[in-house]
């Protein structure tokens, strides 16, 4: 009680002589309290400057480790609410300090010992889904020198799936990867995709062709791709993740995961039945983390609740993360000097328990970025949150169209309709409101595909991993683009 007395005599004379309190609050649930963790500010920052550590951080912590020293007071810092406060002095930060610092190399070592158990090098990881292109082929010698450049620089992870690039994907990776290296030196990550089988008996001849195709004698992780409610009901049925723990068995694959791109709850659904699933692959980005169509937030906690590695895609949100409108750069502007792309990946990859944070990289500049910053990875600071959550702001109220581009849609439009590119030149005239929109439309259409051609079958809705009401969209693109053709035909 005398220590407790001195620590309130502390900041009692901190608030008389006008030194500013830091408080942040946290709601127990047991008690339904209020805690304030008050701190004198002169004392604080001292600590904050010299070991770069965050305030949310320390709070935690405190929290945690001292809740025996709270009493019950509101006054002191001039409040009419029944609260708890902890209060820290110059000693005790001594004692935070070294345990922060212990309780942070654990960490630290409890993650690179996941990343050992996979053999994963670092956590960030080569999506294949969009490479090096040339004339519609993959640019082998441009692909060649960025595999060259991400294993140099001790990354080791690919990932790919059979559709990607319709199969140009697990061909370049056998050319430019898997042909010229050790296999023990990269980790290669592929996945079971709906559209490539109908019934089990489909699932093994299917899995040969992929091994064949990459030029591998098994995958390090296999997905069950792209999994939500209507697919993974088809998967149940077709004893998908049956026959893939199956060829686990036998070798063929090392660990079985689980791609997802659902709400919170079926995942919760899949990991409840299928408690062997060893990792998932979310989609989490800034933008998309509180938003209710796609709930990263959930879904993550979701992974953590099932203490399940999280692999992370579409960290920069199919490139929509890197094109910002002209306010929200501004507000990146002011910071550090760090690309749009590295603000963005290093959010998803800052939250624990993740393993990995995939990027799609098509050229060398790109890839030279994405090493800059992940190579001695480090987390946001508050400053780079604050600039985030300005820039979410933003975003949020201009109604863009949340497509990634993975263009699942075109693989099987009847009328070829180039989905993800005229969407992304809607959201662009929404963002910009300049006359290249305009332009690139006519670029993408000019050969057909116009989106007043959409017959509204359905099928793109029924594949988009986003769940996009496309053929709506559509409507609103052709009228966006398409009133001044039908302007100038009504004048003829």
């Amino acid at each position: 009680m005398e220590m407790l007395e001195e620590y309130k005599k502390e900041v009692n004379d901190s608030v008389n002589k006008k030194d500013k309190i830091v408080c942040m609050d946290y709601s127990i649930k047991e008690n339904k309290d209020v805690v304030y963790c008050a701190i004198p500010k002169s004392l604080l920052n001292v600590w904050l400057d010299v070991y770069q550590v965050s305030f949310k951080k320390y709070i935690d912590f405190i929290v945690k480790n001292y809740s025996g020293l709270l009493w019950e007071d509101g006054k002191d810092i001039n409040t009419s609410a029944s609260l708890r406060h902890i209060l820290i002095n110059a000693k005790m930060l001594e004692e935070i300090d070294f345990n922060i610092a212990k309780q942070s190399e654990e960490s630290n070592q409890s993650e690179q010992s996941m990343n050992t158990y996979y053999n994963i090098k670092k956590n960030f990881g080569f999506g294949c889904m969009r490479l090096p292109m040339k004339d519609d082929e993959v640019d082998y010698d441009e692909f060649t020198k960025m595999v060259d450049t991400f294993i140099e620089e001790g990354f080791n992870y690919f990932d790919t799936a059979h559709g990607y690039l319709n199969g140009k994907s697990e061909i370049a990776l056998r050319e430019c990867l898997t042909s010229r290296y050790p296999r023990e030196s990269y980790v290669l990550a592929n996945k079971l995709s709906t559209h490539h089988f109908s019934k089990q008996e489909d699932i093994r001849p299917l899995f040969k062709s992929q091994l064949e195709a990459c030029g591998v004698e098994y995958f390090d992780f296999y997905l069950m791709h792209a999994q939500d409610k209507n697919i993974f009901d088809k998967y149940k049925e077709c004893n998908a993740y049956e026959t893939a723990f199956e060829l686990k068995s036998e070798g063929y694959i090392r660990h079985v995961g689980i791609s997802f791109h659902d709400k919170a709850a079926v995942l919760d659904q899949i990991l409840a039945e299928y408690p062997d699933i060893e990792v998932v692959q979310i989609q989490f980005n800034y933008v998309d983390y509180d938003d209710p169509s796609v709930e990263s937030r959930k879904v993550y906690e979701v992974c953590r609740n099932h203490n399940k590695p999280v692999i992370i895609m579409e960290p920069v949100k199919g490139g929509c993360l890197v094109n910002l409108p002209v306010d929200a750069q501004a507000i990146f502007d002011e910071l550090d000097g760090g690309s749009n792309a590295s603000y963005a990946i290093r959010f998803a990859a800052g939250f624990e328990g993740v393993m990995m944070v995939l990027s799609g990289m098509g050229n060398m500049e790109m890839m030279n970025d994405n090493i800059s910053y992940m190579k001695d990875f480090k987390p946001l600071n508050d400053k780079e949150h604050e600039a985030i959550k300005k820039v979410c702001d933003i975003f949020n109220s201009q109604n863009h169209i949340p497509c990634t581009a993975c263009k699942y849609c075109t693989e099987r439009c009847p009328q070829n309709i180039p989905i993800p590119d005229i969407f992304a030149c809607l959201n662009d005239k929404k963002t910009f409101n300049t006359w290249n929109p305009e332009y690139y439309y006519g670029v993408h259409t000019q050969k057909g595909g116009k989106a007043s051609e959409c017959i509204a079958c359905g099928i793109c809705e029924e594949i988009c991993p986003q769940h996009l009401k496309i053929r709506d969209l559509l409507k609103d693109v052709a009228a966006e683009f398409e009133k001044q053709e039908e302007a100038d035909e009504s004048n003829e």
